[in-house]
């Protein structure tokens, strides 16, 4: 019976050949499916009905942090929260997991407050989970990304060293205001996220480890777009399964730190492209970095900023 997905490229059959479980299907002509999912690196394989998750090894490894990624996933993964790992190998970041039932989430499934609430309460139970290894902090990392724009797109850096100068001055008041770091997934994007009828899991956790519990609520009401009473159900839902009031005013605060997150991310990416001399996927990245951008201007022009910075610095009415 023929596959339901085309045959896997030469490159995911290099990568099976190094996977016990699937060394045996690298090389066989047809019966095995591959369908790519996530950012281009990970995807599906498929024999016989059953499928399960591979994302190739990445481009510049580094062991110690894909040791640690494995470490938080493992944990994760006995908790329910994430699916269990079949192969992962530390010295490139290569790992197969069993594919959850389900299909990666989309802005418009997590519009609806009902499935909003389920990923609120999965992210309430990570957040109140055992330490993680590595420390994520996303100040670090908007300094570290920054000059890749003076090598590749000028245009953008302007825009974003007068804007990235905004971001600057909410950081007093959201350190102030920062709750106990958590294990925190610290990517969460929709299609990070499996949703089944039964579960919600999360995956790839390569960025994983203690931090803000709000960003990842942040990143995901921006990266997702929800609507106002899908975010209520999401916040709603996580605060009773952390066990913490609901943090609207903060996440808000959040939402522009997401935006330049990614437009330097985009930057990134941008390089790495542009050094690899592909072309196409790097001016896809200038597009979205400029896109990112604009999305930063207008978090920062947002009335609920201000708003959200007010109740943030009032101090709490007395019983």
């Amino acid at each position: 019976m023929a596959p339901l997905l085309p045959p896997p490229p030469d490159p995911i059959r290099q990568a099976m050949r190094r996977v016990p479980l699937l060394a045996p299907l690298a090389d066989q002509p047809a019966g095995v499916g591959w369908r790519r999912l996530v950012g281009g690196d990970l995807g599906l394989i498929e024999v016989g009905g059953t499928r399960v998750a591979l994302r190739l090894p990445e481009g510049t490894p580094v062991p110690e942090a894909h040791g640690e990624e494995i470490d938080n996933w493992t944990a994760a993964a006995g908790r329910g929260l994430a699916p269990p790992l079949l192969f992962a190998d530390p010295a490139d970041g290569l790992v197969v997991f069993a594919w959850p039932e389900g299909s990666p989430a989309t802005p418009r499934a997590l519009a609806e407050p009902q499935v909003a609430g389920r990923v609120g309460r999965l992210l309430g139970r990570l957040h109140r989970g055992a330490a993680f290894r590595h420390r994520f902090t996303v100040w670090d990392r908007l300094a570290r990304w920054r000059p890749v724009l003076e090598a590749w797109d000028t245009d953008s850096l302007g825009r974003i060293d007068h804007l990235a100068a905004e971001v600057e001055a909410l950081r007093p008041l959201l350190r102030a205001t920062a709750p106990p770091e958590t294990p925190c997934h610290n990517d969460l994007t929709p299609r990070r996220l499996v949703i089944g009828p039964r579960r919600v899991q999360l995956i790839d956790w390569a960025l994983s480890g203690m931090g803000d519990p709000h960003l990842d609520l942040a990143e995901l009401i921006a990266q997702a777009e929800l609507p106002q009473p899908a975010q209520a159900a999401l916040l709603a839902a996580w605060a009773e399964a952390a066990g913490a009031a609901p943090p609207e005013a903060r996440v808000t605060c959040l939402k522009p730190v997401i935006a330049l997150w990614w437009a330097l991310r985009h930057a990134e990416r941008l390089d790495q492209a542009l050094r690899a001399g592909d072309l196409d996927n790097a001016q896809r990245h200038r597009e979205l970095c400029r896109d990112q951008v604009d999305a930063l201007a207008g978090r920062l022009d947002d009335p609920a900023l201000i708003e959200a910075r007010a109740r943030l610095t009032s101090p709490p009415e007395s019983a």
